[in-house]
């Protein structure tokens, strides 16, 4: 079984409980899934510049719930931009952190 269907059975055996169910990380997966997930959920996509691969899920007024660890809040305004709601957290994801 695909990697695609895997995912899209887990999203189904979780729609079929009453679960959201998020896509984490998975930017190759995302014009294949993004109809069967409720979010998505990335680390990093400014650091590694790919943020624009989750404008789909925000395009289909689906949350992209945005996590950096370090560096300035600079990257906000872009952010927003694109839809993404973002923060910078601590590397050892503790309480703390500082929403755009």
């Amino acid at each position: 079984m695909s990697n695609s269907l895997m995912r899209r059975a887990v999203a189904g055996l979780a729609h079929d409980r009453g679960l959201s169910v998020a896509l984490k990380n998975d930017l190759d997966q995302i014009p294949d899934l993004v109809d069967d997930f409720d979010f998505a959920v990335n680390e990093e996509c400014v650091l590694y510049t790919e943020c624009n691969a989750y404008i789909p899920f925000a395009e289909a007024g689906k949350a992209v719930l945005h996590v950096e660890y370090e560096g300035p809040l600079d990257f906000c305004a872009e952010s927003r931009e694109r839809g993404l709601s973002s923060m910078l957290k601590p590397l050892d994801l503790g309480a703390a952190r500082e929403p755009c």
